[in-house]
C-alpha cells in the first residue's frame, strides 16, 4: 500500500478484506450499485481471480473503504479529511471522490490482505440521511 501512497498521482489506497469464513468483504467500491455504491467481488473466495482476474493485480477503482485506507497526510489535510456532516456512513466514498474531483488516481491492491468484522461497531441499517446527502452531493458528477 505504501508504494502506491508514495506516488503523486494517487490520492488513497485500500486493501483486500475478508470475512472471517474467507470470503470477499471489500476489493474496491464500485459507483452506482445498490443506488449510491457497493463493495467489488463480494462473495468471491480469497483463492479466485475474481471476475475477470480483478481479485489478481492492484487496480484503480473508484473509491476504498476507510476501514484500511492509506493516503499521505498532506493529501489528507488538504482534502479536509473526512466530511463530518455524514453521521455514520459515507465518509470513506465522499473523501475519495473528492481525490478524484482534483484529478487523483484511488487504487485497489490484493497484497495488502486482512479479516474485516465489517461494521462491527455500528448497527445494520441504512442510514437515509447520509445516503441523500451523497446523492445530493455527488449525484450527475463526472
Amino acid at each position: 500500500m505504501l508504494y502506491y501512497a508514495e506516488q503523486q498521482d494517487v490520492g488513497a489506497v485500500g486493501a483486500l478484506l475478508l470475512h472471517e469464513d474467507g470470503g470477499v468483504q471489500h476489493a474496491g467500491v464500485v459507483l452506482g450499485m445498490c443506488g449510491t455504491a457497493d463493495h467489488m467481488m463480494r462473495g468471491f473466495t480469497v483463492n479466485s481471480d475474481g471476475y475477470g482476474g480483478n481479485l489478481s493485480c492492484p487496480r484503480e477503482v473508484s473509491a476504498v473503504t476507510a476501514a484500511c485506507m492509506a493516503m499521505r497526510k498532506l493529501t489528507f489535510e488538504a482534502i479536509g479529511g473526512f466530511n463530518e456532516d455524514f453521521r455514520n456512513v459515507y465518509q470513506d466514498l465522499d473523501l475519495c471522490l473528492r481525490l478524484r474531483s482534483r484529478g487523483l488516481r484511488i487504487i485497489w491492491t490484493p497484497r495488502a490482505l486482512l479479516i474485516h468484522h465489517e461494521s462491527h461497531s455500528r448497527q445494520k441499517s441504512d442510514d437515509l440521511v447520509d445516503r441523500q446527502l451523497l446523492l445530493d452531493r455527488w449525484r450527475g458528477s463526472d
